[in-house]
């Protein structure tokens, strides 16, 4: 039996940098692209199955 969890988003819906944001995590964002983050989602895998979970609004 084998579970993991995998985090391919971890940013709230509007995602960093957000458009017209100046803050500076956003501009840092822009800058830097390691930074930059998606939408909050994931994926599981457990076993033979795999499932992917979408927080995105």
């Amino acid at each position: 039996m084998s579970l993991i969890l995998t985090l391919t988003g971890t940013g709230g819906a509007q995602g960093v940098p957000a458009w017209g944001c100046e803050c500076a995590a956003c501009a840092r964002a822009r800058r830097s692209p390691q930074y930059r983050r998606q939408p909050c989602s994931g994926v599981v895998k457990f076993n033979d199955a795999i499932t992917l979970i979408d927080a995105g609004l």
